[in-house]
């Protein structure tokens, strides 16, 4: 392993609980410093957002309906931000007003926590989840979450699911995403 990639501490689950989603591993500018690590899933709007470990809200922010394609709408972007101890783990994009959670709340894996959305530098609903340590300072550091539990299928199978939800599919995101679906 390289020296700069540094490992998650915990074993996270899946923050959601379809059985089949697209994921993007993104080269992009939104996907670098604190983010470098993050993985989106594109999951209709609505979706609900599950702890993906037990934890506590340590913020969150829901005031927002705006989305847009650059990084000037990066501020609007709705998110709740988890404490795990040793690092934090924040879902991202979520939906106008979707957060059933209050600052200082646990959690447990597994429960909902709000809903998808597309808000903040995004063009569609997704969900965008990252793990990170934070400093006192203010610094974050990305984390490589441990592998979740993932089964790699055939791009027949990602037409396959294109097909039959179209409206989750734009050209943008078929360059490059995968379909994958949960493990047991």
């Amino acid at each position: 392993m390289a020296a700069d990639i540094k490992e998650s501490d915990l074993k996270y689950r899946f923050p959601f609980s379809v059985s089949d989603y697209l994921i993007r591993f993104a080269d992009s500018e939104a996907h670098s410093g604190s983010s470098q690590w993050a993985v989106d899933f594109l999951l209709p709007e609505g979706t609900e957002v599950l702890a993906a470990a037990d934890g506590r809200v340590v913020n969150f922010k829901d005031d927002s309906d705006r989305c847009g394609p650059n990084p000037s709408f990066a501020d609007d972007a709705n998110y709740i931000t988890l404490d795990h101890g040793p690092e934090h783990s924040q879902y991202v994009h979520l939906k106008y007003r979707s957060v059933v959670v209050e600052v200082g709340d646990i959690v447990e894996i597994g429960q909902v926590i709000g809903y998808t959305g597309s808000t903040g530098w995004t063009t569609e609903p997704h969900l965008h989840f990252m793990v990170f340590k934070a400093f006192l300072s203010g610094q974050f550091e990305s984390r490589r979450m441990r592998p979740l539990p993932l089964t790699w299928h055939s791009i027949q199978r990602q037409f396959r699911l294109a097909e039959r939800h179209p409206e989750q599919v734009t050209p943008a995101w078929l360059g490059f995403m995968h379909i994958v679906t949960k493990g047991s």
